[in-house]
């Protein structure tokens, strides 16, 4: 087995203990109950970012970080690139995640739905550089545009310690936090895209397969 595959975002993650139990439990895992507040330790044993609450999705005031990187289509991307008026929907991949399998047909599912809807901003953000991602983009067909972040920095800016983690920006600001994926943050992030969709699309959406306990891998 490649250890290094299976460890979680972030340097906490790097170290002996929680890569033992990161290689361990390779498929889907449940996020804790207990909410982790501002300055508390984060599942990896990071500091939470400030301004963060819990992984329902509930609001941050922090500042979205500006970034440069290269797309899955061949385009150079920064913050500036997207439109601030409306919501960019960050998904955080780990290439290797066991949890993938399970998370990516529901992720893939929300961008089929507004393909083509150019007032729709949804990416993904993974850690692969161009020929690493060729390689997973055959296994899971992804079908939205992915920024390739093979040195972490955007990861590492956005604080993100768990691969499916969701974030999503409006007017430069981190608005919404997802740790993980359930059936809940699914329907949600399909509502707020729908929300700004010049053709009325999302409404179809049908998460009932979707986890209820909101998971991360």
């Amino acid at each position: 087995m490649d250890m290094n595959r299976q460890w979680r975002f972030g340097p906490a993650a790097r170290s002996g203990l929680l890569l033992a139990v990161s290689v361990a439990v390779t498929a889907c895992r449940d996020v804790p109950e207990a909410t982790v507040s501002a300055g508390d330790q984060g599942l990896n044993g990071l500091k939470t970012a400030s301004g963060w609450q819990d992984s329902a999705g509930k609001p941050s005031d922090k500042a979205a970080a500006d970034f440069s990187a290269g797309g899955s289509d061949g385009k150079t991307y920064t913050l500036a690139s997207f439109d601030a008026t409306k919501p960019l929907v960050l998904v955080f991949i780990k290439d290797g995640c066991g949890a993938v399998p399970t998370s990516f047909p529901f992720f893939n599912a929300i961008a089929e739905a507004f393909q083509g809807d150019k007032a729709v901003q949804y990416v993904g953000v993974i850690d692969d550089d161009a020929e690493a991602f060729a390689k997973w983009s055959s296994e899971h067909k992804p079908r939205f545009t992915f920024l390739l972040d093979p040195d972490k920095k955007i990861i590492g800016a956005y604080g993100v310690e768990a691969s499916n983690e969701v974030k999503i920006v409006v007017g430069g600001k981190l608005t919404k936090h997802y740790k993980g994926f359930s059936k809940k943050s699914f329907t949600e992030i399909g509502k707020t895209l729908a929300s700004v969709s010049t053709g009325g699309k999302g409404k179809d959406l049908d998460f009932s397969r979707a986890p209820e306990r909101e998971r991360f891998g």
